[in-house]
């Protein structure tokens, strides 16, 4: 599943207030989807694969659902690429600050 014009956004409550936290962008959940919305439809599409998305340099984990996709955790907002690095902690048994990336 693509993200496309038609695809629904979602955002859970926990993505919202990790959005807040980790980008430091203090919007309600309505603007967030806004902004979410309107990334989509600016083309501001990343990386996609598995369950995790980039989304204008933020990057999050989703879930498919029927009605579209739900975005359930916000990671923040990085130029690095996230799946790879934390596959890579992962093999090395180490863990990556997600409040102190890199832009």
């Amino acid at each position: 599943m693509r993200l496309g014009d038609s695809l629904k956004l979602y955002v859970s409550n926990h993505a919202h207030e990790q959005y807040q936290h980790r980008v430091g962008e203090r919007l309600s959940r309505l603007q967030l989807v806004r902004v979410v919305r309107r990334n989509q439809r600016d083309g501001l599409i990343g990386y996609q694969n598995g369950n995790h998305i980039q989304i204008n340099q933020v990057w999050w984990a989703y879930d498919r659902k029927p009605q579209g996709l739900l975005l359930v955790t916000c990671f923040g907002k990085t130029t690095m690429h996230l799946p790879a690095a934390l596959k890579w902690a992962i093999r090395h048994k180490d863990r990556i600050d997600l409040c102190n990336m890199a832009y």
